[in-house]
């Protein structure tokens, strides 16, 4: 539980005073990696529910093998965007970093970095799916560049931070 209340102070901490909270966890060490995979874990969850439900089906009914490579395929494919952009924005976030502990930091802050913006698929998607209508493809990416432009942003916001320590000039 103490670590749900963790992960939600995180995220909350990033929508609302994301400087503080980057200021925050590049100097108390906490947040990060384990934030955000527990948020993919969720977003993957409630978005591919009835794609894992037929995975784990199709392993106790039809062959192990192949269940087990439809249920692989369908986290893949639900976690390597957000993780190959944290992955490259942290490797550019510990290069433009000046100290040797902030470049250890840089992809803990990235990882923060992403959480809003993969917030914000979630709840995209969690409304497409409770409101029944079908997604226009325009929608779908319009979501797609909003969350993508709000982790680059919040990205270069980790860079600066990690740069000069987070204070305002």
């Amino acid at each position: 539980m103490k670590r749900l209340l963790q992960i939600l102070d995180n995220l909350g901490g990033m929508l609302i005073a994301p400087r503080a909270t980057l200021t925050r966890a590049r100097t108390s060490g906490e947040g990060g990696l384990a934030d955000l995979l527990a948020l993919l874990a969720l977003q993957v969850v409630a978005v591919q529910l009835s794609r894992l439900a037929v995975a784990v089906v199709y392993i106790f009914k039809v062959s192990y093998a192949s269940g087990v490579s439809m249920l692989l395929t369908t986290i893949a494919d639900a976690v390597w965007v957000p993780l190959a952009a944290v992955l490259v924005a942290s490797l550019v976030a510990g290069k433009l970093a000046r100290e040797t502990t902030a470049r250890a930091r840089a992809l803990d802050l990235c990882c923060l970095a992403a959480l809003p913006p993969i917030a914000l698929q979630l709840g995209a998607s969690l409304v497409v799916a409770l409101s029944g209508l079908a997604v226009r493809r325009e929608l779908a990416l319009a979501v797609l560049v909003a969350s993508g432009a709000y982790f680059l942003a919040l990205s270069v916001l980790a860079v600066r931070v990690l740069r000069v320590g987070g204070e305002p000039r």
